[in-house]
């Protein structure tokens, strides 16, 4: 989604080798490079400044972020590195001859993991190039991205990338350049027509199972979601015409989104580093300070929050201003080395973990209410414009010690740079990979369950990120490339 006004420009730098680096600056600090030394970003190796790019749309002069074995955390004068990955970092000769990673998943799982952090912070580095969390909470870089409702739109037209368009009638006069949440459920209304007529189980991009359920806040507010694109997965979805029906149909193939890779300067010709496709699926929740809640430890943004008109339940269009708070953050990251895509989910600290020492409540469990279904549904019917009885939530699968660890890490170093910095207040649960990348398929994946409380709530036992999304297909039937979504393309209306 594109939430700034005007376009923002980042610096974004080219990878070394696989072996040296798979992280490329996304905008350097004034006074420091990737490897702590002074900046050199007023010019590179040519002696040419260096280019400005969003993020994702295109390859920028080559500057290395550490090395292999790099700091981890790593930093730029002791403060986090504005580095996205391309692919996770290995030692040299990780990879046996058959291109599969030759060591057991644990041993791997701390390499995807970092891999995961640098991107988290990378993702949520600040639009404006300042240091993560250094002057407070502020926009972020995924923030520029186009959301999917700017991409699939209603009348299967060409989208184009920028501000927000297509806004309900209901919100035009409710903010003036604010995004606009429309998803209750974990799946929109075009992609469930379309599963329904096609006799299958309707899924969203991130596989929760629809009409499992909406997800309550405290005071009984529906969780709002998000899906957000980086430019290169527009710009393959718009090259392609897989924006609507009749695109996919001339298209006739099977979907294959750009990958990262670090390229090769020492190839002929030398290949250029490109990110690859993106995909951020996001839930919020409504903030307010005079019901006990606590904005200081939520990465928060004013938006649009819009509830659909329906007939079942009879709801009305409505739509207003509200503070938002982050609570669930996945990413999906296709690469070179994973083709069925790296998938890294993070949630804020909170959700079924009080905090006693800063006296901050569960957001997602009440111990005073112990007649609430754990981990259960509220009852129908599922009306976002009345309050609804708060879920109550248990993690089913812990997030196991080397990753808390790591967490802690993190966590430390964000605090480090501000002891008020929200971005403390979020933790990864784990990263899905494919182990056997080469193989086909969905390349068995580790760990072999994934799932995060906001948008896995109700299927956490067997929520696999990688298996579900393999079954993912077009409007066609053709292959989606591990992505739902195509299924929201419309009909072209003439």
């Amino acid at each position: 989604m594109s939430r700034l006004k005007s376009s923002l420009s980042l610096l974004l730098f080219a990878a070394s080798a696989f072996a040296s680096s798979s992280c490329t600056a996304v905008q350097q600090t004034a006074n420091g490079n990737a490897n702590g030394n002074a900046a050199t970003n007023s010019a590179n190796a040519n002696g040419n400044a260096p280019r400005p790019l969003m993020l994702g749309a295109g390859a920028p002069p080559a500057t290395p972020c550490p090395p292999y074995p790099a700091p981890t955390p790593p930093m730029v004068d002791d403060k986090p590195n504005p580095c996205i990955p391309y692919s996770p970092s290995f030692a040299p000769g990780v990879f046996g001859g058959n291109g599969e990673i030759g060591m057991g998943a644990a041993t791997a799982q701390p390499s995807f993991d970092v891999f995961s952090w640098r991107s988290f912070v990378a993702l949520n580095w600040p639009a404006d190039g300042s240091v993560i969390g250094q002057n407070g909470d502020a926009p972020t870089v995924w923030e520029t991205y186009n959301e999917s409702y700017q991409v699939f739109l209603d009348d299967g037209s060409q989208p184009h990338w920028g501000p927000p368009v297509n806004v309900p009638a209901a919100c035009q006069n409710a903010g003036a350049n604010l995004p606009v949440f429309r998803m209750i459920a974990k799946v929109s209304q075009q992609v469930a027509a379309f599963n329904q007529s096609h006799g299958g189980t309707v899924l969203d991009e991130r596989g929760q199972p629809f009409k499992t359920g909406p997800l309550v806040d405290p005071h009984g507010q529906y969780v709002r979601f998000e899906i957000s694109l980086n430019k290169e997965t527009f710009d393959y979805i718009v090259a392609n015409k897989l924006y609507n029906r009749e695109g996919q149909a001339a298209f006739n193939n099977d979907a294959g989104f750009p990958a990262g890779d670090n390229g090769n300067p020492n190839a002929n010709p030398p290949t250029k580093p490109t990110l690859g496709s993106v995909v951020i699926k996001t839930a919020w929740r409504v903030l307010d300070p005079a019901q006990g809640d606590h904005p200081e430890r939520y990465h928060t943004i004013k938006a649009l929050v819009y509830n659909a008109p329906s007939d079942d339940p009879p709801v009305q269009a409505q739509c207003s201003v509200q503070t938002l708070g982050l609570v669930g953050f996945h990413v999906m990251h296709k690469t070179s080395t994973a083709p069925q895509w790296i998938w890294s989910t993070f949630e804020q600290v909170d959700n079924v973990r009080a905090d006693a020492k800063a006296n901050v409540p569960a957001t997602f469990f009440d111990p005073k209410h112990p007649e609430r279904k754990i981990n259960q549904p509220p009852d129908k019917p599922w009306d976002p414009s009345k309050p609804a009885t708060p879920s109550q939530l248990v993690r089913i699968n812990p997030i196991d010690k080397p990753t808390q660890d790591l967490n802690a890490g993190w966590q430390k170093m964000l605090s480090n740079v501000n002891p008020k910095s929200v971005w403390q207040f979020y933790q990864l649960v784990s990263t899905q990979w494919p182990t056997s990348a080469k193989s086909g398929g969905f390349g068995k994946p580790a760990p072999p369950v994934l799932a995060n409380l906001t948008l896995e709530t109700y299927t956490q036992r067997s929520s696999s990120c990688i298996a579900c999304h393999n079954n993912a297909t077009q409007t066609t039937g053709k292959f989606g490339d591990f992505s739902y979504l195509l299924q929201r393309a419309q009909p072209e209306k003439k």
